[in-house]
This record gives C-alpha cells, sequence and structure tokens, in this order.
C-alpha cells in the first residue's frame, strides 16, 4: 500500500492516518512517500513497515550499518546526522505539546555521531554475537560490527571467535583510557584465554563472579575520578554526558543543598558538589552507593552523604533538608511514592533528566505542586530512536 507520511513521532516512526485509524510506519519519515506493509493489527492502531521509498524531500543516506532495518537499534541510520536529529526534535515537541505542555524543546547534537557508546549488551548464539530484533526475540548476527560502539569495544567484537562462548549474554564497558570490563552471564563458563591477550582488559566477569582482574575499573571525566563496578550503571556516553552536566549546573547556586535521586555511582553528585552547598545523594543499589562513597573520597569531595535504600523511604528520615533535587530514575520512570515525596515536599525547583519521553509526561502530569518550565533534549543516543531530555521544574503551589 502507498501512504504519504504526515508526522513523525518521538520514537522515530512516520504517522499517518488510513480510514481514520492512526498508522504507524517504520522506516518511513515525514513528507516521504512509501511502499508500505501490515505487520500489527490493533484495535486502535496500526504498524506498517517500509518495503519501498517512492519520494522523499529528506537527505537519505547508505546507512554505516548492514542490520540496522533487522536490529532496529538505529532507526535513523538511514538519515543524514541533522536531518534524523531535525526527526526527533519534531516528534519530541509534538509528544509534549499532544500532551499539554506549552514548550520548545530544544535539542542538542552530539560531536561524536559514531563510536560515543561506551557500554553494549550482545546475546551470542551458538557462538555468534548478535542482537535481539525490536521488539522481539529473533537473533539478528552482527554482520561486521556495531559502529556506534566505542574503538575499544569495536576491536573486542572483532576478535571474537565461538569458543569463547556458545550462548548466553556479554556486555562489554570502556572507559575514558580505553580500559574494558567484561561481563559474561551465561550457563556456561567462558573460555577466556584469547580475550587476556588484549592489555586493554581490566577485568572479566561471569554470572556476578569475578573471574580475571578485577570487577571494576576507574572513569575520570572533567577532572573527577569515579570507581565504578561491572553492575553499576554510568552514562554511556562521555561528550553528551558532560553537556548535561553544564546545562544542571546553570541551575543551581552556591547555597543550594540539593537530594540526587538515584545517584547511582556518584556521577552526578559529584560535579554538583564542587559548586553548591551539599548533596545528598540516594540510591537503592548497595554497590553503587559503595561506589559513590568511595568516589567522594578519591576527589576529596566531603560535602557529600550518600543513602541506601529507596527514595519514598530514605527521604522522610533524613535531618538536612534539601531545596532542590535532581532525578535520573530508570526507563520506568518515578514510582508514584517518589511523586508522592516530591509534591508534599517545598523544593523550589526539580531538575528531571530521563531517558524516556514517554514515562518524563506521565510523571510531569503527576508533579502537581510544580510547573514545567523548560525542557532540553541530548542526543545521547545517536542514530537511535532514544534521547535524553533534562526537565526543569519549579515550585508554585
Amino acid at each position: 500500500m502507498k501512504l504519504k507520511i504526515n508526522k513523525v513521532n518521538y520514537e522515530g516512526e512516520g504517522l499517518t492516518s488510513i480510514n481514520g485509524k492512526t498508522t504507524f510506519v517504520k522506516g518511513a519519515f515525514l513528507g516521504e512517500e512509501v511502499e508500505a506493509r501490515l505487520i500489527q493489527e490493533n484495535k486502535r492502531y496500526d504498524v506498517y513497515e517500509t518495503i519501498e521509498l517512492i519520494s522523499s524531500p529528506l537527505k537519505r543516506v547508505k546507512s554505516f550499518c548492514k542490520i540496522d532495518s533487522k536490529c532496529g537499534g538505529c532507526s535513523f541510520a538511514g538519515l543524514q546526522y541533522h536531518e534524523g536529529l531535525r526527526m526527533k526534535e519534531l516528534g519530541l515537541n509534538d509528544l509534549f505539546k499532544h500532551n499539554g505542555f506549552d514548550v520548545n524543546v530544544r535539542i542538542h547534537e552530539n560531536i561524536n555521531e559514531l563510536g560515543y557508546r561506551n557500554k553494549i549488551k550482545l546475546h551470542v548464539c551458538d557462538g555468534v554475537l548478535g542482537y535481539y530484533g525490536e521488539n522481539t526475540h529473533n537473533f539478528v548476527s552482527l554482520d561486521d560490527n556495531c559502529y556506534i560502539a566505542s574503538s575499544e569495544i569495536q576491536e573486542v567484537i572483532s576478535l571474537w571467535n565461538s569458543n569463547i562462548l556458545s550462548d548466553g549474554e556479554v556486555t562489554i564497558r570502556s572507559n575514558n583510557k580505553g580500559e574494558l570490563l567484561i561481563i559474561f552471564n551465561s550457563s556456561d563458563k567462558p573460555v577466556i584465554d584469547s580475550l587476556k591477550h588484549n592489555k586493554n582488559i581490566e577485568g572479566i566477569v561471569w554470572n556476578n563472579k569475578c573471574i580475571y582482574l578485577n570487577d571494576y575499573f576507574y572513569e575520570e571525566r572533567n577532572g573527577l575520578k569515579y570507581m565504578v563496578h561491572y553492575d553499576a550503571f554510568f552514562q554511556v556516553n562521555p561528550y553528551i554526558s558532560n553537556e548535561i552536566v553544564k546545562f544542571v549546573l546553570n541551575n543551581v547556586s552556591s547555597n543550594d543543598i540539593i537530594y540526587d535521586l538515584y545517584c547511582g555511582v556518584g556521577f552526578f553528585s559529584l560535579e554538583l558538589a564542587r559548586f553548591v552547598k551539599e548533596v545528598i545523594g540516594i540510591e537503592e543499589v548497595e554497590n553503587a552507593i559503595r561506589d559513590a562513597k568511595e568516589n567522594a573520597g578519591i576527589n576529596n569531595l566531603f560535602n557529600t552523604k550518600f543513602y541506601v535504600g529507596r527514595v519514598e523511604d530514605v527521604i522522610p528520615d533524613l535531618k538536612i533538608k534539601g531545596n532542590k533535587v535532581l532525578v535520573d530514575p530508570p526507563r520506568s520512570g518515578l514510582h508514584q511514592s517518589v511523586i508522592d515525596t516530591l509534591n508534599n515536599n517545598d523544593f523550589e525547583r526539580i531538575i528531571y533528566v530521563s531517558c524516556n519521553p514517554l514515562t518524563l509526561v506521565r510523571d510531569l502530569k503527576k508533579l502537581s505542586k510544580y510547573e514545567l518550565k523548560s525542557i532540553d533534549a541530548f542526543d545521547m543516543f545517536s542514530y537511535s530512536s532514544h534521547m535524553e531530555c533534562v526537565a526543569i521544574l519549579e515550585r508554585v503551589l
């Protein structure tokens, strides 16, 4: 069926209508005409996939990846970078306006279009590395390499052989020095002899047990040093995460006492601690708080305190009262009890860092005691449909 694309959504899918029914079209963008076929039928909407591009007003390019259409990770790989960025901006603005927020989302570009990820998770099937296709468990083998990963991660992929592991998962992490952590999850123990020849490897972990060297490495950002264990969250794009830090720091002042909720190993906490009066980090992952405390000591930042536990449980018991809050929750967003806690406290400002625009919109609606002032988007995950958004909210009630 021939379809004309009228809009693009925040996930990078084309939007049109067939007989009044909302229709999502994968692989098509604003203004394009495509030949497409139905792949999913629902009561409220249908999903089509592009099988042929008929015409396009956009700057289409040959994809840098041979499996992007099967993997689904880099849905903008067929567009010139800035053209894809414009599609993301349009989709995000439409999402927020559709939900009643009168803001213009400003997007910040990534100067490193490729090779920007310092962590990737791959599946292993019959000794072959690959991904699962988007929203499926269909295995897609890496035809060559994963070009959004750092060069050090790409090197591990290029040297991979089927003797290392038959089936399971492997996560590869790199730091600013190009050092590597490799984490296996599998029923069979990996054969790591060939990997030991890579001098960049700082440690190998199998099923949460260190089997070679260390289960952590050190990361450095903006003159700060962080201990990062294999299972601890850390921002995956060094350049963009630094840009977000600059933006966050513009929204705080020297007398602030800030709660850093979901603080992880203290990435934002330590950056903030250099410029504000005090930072209180809260995180329910015990290993992450261990790292955060270690990192504060390493960097001589003693105006920090870190607590293990659920945010909604810890805040009511704190004797130190913060005046501003930074939240950086997982993709699932804020738990209702956290939202209640925020609404019931008189924080001057909330800085909400989100990797999921949909849950961000949901939570913004529920934070009824605060007014949304601005939303900025940062291209943390270039060529994919994902973005990192930073919303600034101020207390009004």
